[in-house]
């Protein structure tokens, strides 16, 4: 890519606009309010005694990052599709809060699905080394928060917001005087308002933090190392299962269930490769422009990718809005201890809201039949 491509616009700039309106406005909208309820009724769920133990741990930590992603994500993408991104409120938060906590978000979905799989790889591998009883889902999370946070430090200092002067605050107050024929006009400014808007910050500027951090730091530790650590974990345990027997697990049932959560974890994984291929495309793609993007930031100038990049582009931030969306379905379609325990907190649910309404009827009718006896009395006396 030659240095033509710095500045300037789109190639088909109505395009890019019709995906960023679909993807990032109308169906991150709708799939983000559907997952974050889903998200929340795990939580519901994955919080019940019987779903204490390490693996349902992890995904109620995995549920939490999501849940984070999405709002955080939800907010930012369909902010700027319908193009509210101008408003106080998002300005005065986007540098310190939505942006930062997005890429918290996303990270730790990312690592929470790695340590997920290697969970499951110590479980089913090596589980009279490692029974259920010593495993410790707080070695996974914390590391996890941990990373999360520190990787993405920068990104509370790549932007800022700055206060200037609006000309479009100044009103103009148009005032007839003399005559019918001859109009005069008064000109009264009104005092400037000032409103912020979000720059970058050097740091965000800066070619060498660009071309490390931005582009191959996010490449290798957030796109390749997970996937290939998933990869190679995933297929260990797919490998191992169809040749484990019995007398590993100590039971059946125990064999049972401990196959059930490596199906659990194969459909999230399978799930975040499908999702998540668009923004590991991405990032190959930038790697392998980098030197055009740096020499555009160098001349200060933005550096403008094919209509292509930008449309997959929105595309992936829809898919990785999906992704943590639709990870409630895959519990209750295939794990089966989760699916039995969202059932009974349904049914309880159920049975609560009855219990009350029979209730309310009894002292209704109780109270019918004291009226009843109160007139029935007076009737007497008389």
């Amino acid at each position: 890519m030659g240095v033509s491509e710095c500045g300037g616009e789109l190639e088909d700039e109505k395009l890019v606009e019709t995906f960023k309106y679909v993807c990032e406005g109308i169906l991150v909208s709708l799939v983000g309010l559907v997952g974050v309820l889903g998200n929340i009724s795990s939580l519901l769920v994955l919080s019940r005694p019987r779903l204490r133990d390490c693996f349902h741990n992890l995904l109620f930590a995995l549920a939490c990052f999501d849940t984070i992603y999405i709002v955080f994500g939800g907010i930012n993408y369909t902010m700027k599709a319908f193009e509210q991104a101008n408003t106080r409120i998002y300005t005065l938060t986007f540098p310190y809060m939505i942006y930062p906590f997005l890429n918290i978000g996303l990270s730790g979905t990312i690592f929470m699905t790695v340590a997920i799989s290697i969970e499951r790889f110590l479980g089913v591998c090596y589980p009279l080394h490692l029974p259920p009883h010593t495993r410790k889902s707080w070695f996974y999370i914390l590391p996890v928060i941990f990373l999360s946070i520190c990787i993405n430090i920068p990104k509370f200092l790549e932007a800022r917001v700055t206060w200037h002067d609006d000309e479009s605050h100044i009103q103009v107050l148009m005032d007839e005087m003399g005559d019918f024929n001859a109009n005069l006009t008064s000109v009264n400014y009104l005092p400037a308002q000032y409103i912020p808007s979000i720059r970058p910050t050097e740091l965000r500027k800066n070619s060498v933090y660009i071309k490390y951090y931005i582009v191959y730091f996010r490449l290798f530790f957030m796109a390749v190392v997970p996937l290939l650590v998933m990869i190679f974990l995933n297929v260990r345990i797919a490998l191992d299962i169809r040749s484990a027997k019995v007398q590993r697990f100590g039971s059946k049932r125990k064999m049972n269930k401990e196959v059930n959560f490596c199906l659990v974890l194969l459909c999230i994984v399978v799930t975040f490769m499908c999702c998540h291929s668009p923004r590991t495309f991405l990032d190959i793609w930038e790697f392998s422009h980098i030197e055009s993007i740096v020499r555009c930031n160098e001349q200060r100038n933005q550096y403008i990718p094919k209509s292509w990049v930008a449309c997959l582009s929105h595309v992936s931030h829809f898919t990785g809005i999906l992704n943590s969306s639709i990870n409630f379905l895959i519990y209750c379609f295939v794990g089966r201890n989760f699916r039995q325990e969202f059932f009974k907190l349904l049914k309880f649910r159920h049975r609560h809201s009855t219990s009350n309404t029979h209730s309310l009827m009894d002292r209704r009718g109780e109270d019918t039949q004291v009226t009843y006896k109160l007139d029935s009395e007076q009737r007497q006396v008389l």
